[in-house]
């Protein structure tokens, strides 16, 4: 029996216990639903409780609050220790999520070996961003020796899975031909599904392809729809200059009618997402 004032700690984990998992499910929704709506210090209060509480869930979304800066100030050790909380109870999220971090070293100490072994959790459960993370460790060798065998094969396993970072590494991979026998067919699939989902350097590395022929046939039309979409997208710098660079040459060789279709498929662009989250602030 407890005489006196109950521990605050306990007194969370009363209260959760004594949420119904509807109600907890209801303010991560609520949560989730002010985040996509903008409204982040919202979304926050919604996260807060839960997250002290001990919901897994509650926690995972916390730590992205603070890892983007969204309704909190930007922190990436509060949301690694957010993410670490929700990562002991088996949220394949925040695995990933915290392995990512040991990989990068944002807001706590490189760790390779913590890396893999969170990552390895989170894959398992069936995680995209955390098979990426493995093919990273296996392409650059760290903490293991580099096996590109092994490195292709998650590569593909989050590629397949809609993510587009790890299609666009294969592009890169099957074009550059280093590490692999070079194939320009599946640098291009690879590219057209990253281009596809409205992911700038993928569509610059596709208009590439098409404007010298390389995997596919030479294509006036889809070489300047590409790369005037990734210059619409692409940040200012090096890459945006090649793509409008690559833009002003593609048009200067299109017949009229041939520069007005390809404006006209432009204009009706829309990416094609392959795979949303189900638990994020923003989209995919």
């Amino acid at each position: 029996m407890f005489h006196g004032r109950l521990p605050v700690a306990l007194i969370l984990v009363l209260t959760l216990l004594a949420s119904p998992p509807a109600a907890r499910a209801t303010g991560v929704d609520e949560g989730l639903k002010a985040a996509r709506q903008g409204d982040y210090d919202r979304a926050v209060d919604q996260f807060r409780p839960l997250a002290e509480g001990g919901d897994p869930q509650a926690q995972f979304l916390l730590g992205l609050c603070y890892q983007q800066g969204r309704g909190v100030p930007m922190s990436p050790s509060r949301a690694a220790s957010w993410f670490d909380k929700a990562a002991a109870a088996g949220n394949a999220q925040a695995q990933s999520a915290l392995g990512t971090q040991y990989l990068t070293g944002e807001g706590v100490t490189p760790d390779a070996d913590r890396a893999y072994a969170l990552l390895t959790q989170a894959a398992g459960a069936g995680d995209r961003r955390a098979k990426y993370g493995l093919g990273i460790i296996y392409e650059a060798g760290l903490g293991r020796d580099v096996d590109m065998t092994k490195a292709l094969g998650w590569y593909r396993a989050a590629a397949e899975q809609g993510l587009v970072d790890a299609q666009f590494a294969l592009a890169q991979i099957y074009e550059a031909g280093q590490t692999v026998p070079r194939d320009l067919r599946q640098a291009a699939s690879w590219y057209r599904r990253a281009a596809e989902q409205g992911f700038p350097r993928a569509q610059f590395g596709l208009a590439t392809l098409y404007l010298h022929g390389q995997g596919v046939e030479i294509d006036g039309i889809e070489s300047y729809k590409w790369f005037s979409l990734a210059a619409d997208g692409l940040p200012g710098g090096d890459e945006r200059d090649l793509a409008q660079r690559g833009q002003a040459l593609t048009a200067s060789h299109l017949e009229p009618a041939k520069l007005a279709e390809a404006k006209k498929q432009i204009a009706a662009f829309k990416p094609q997402i392959e795979y949303r989250e189900s638990l994020s602030l923003q989209g995919p």
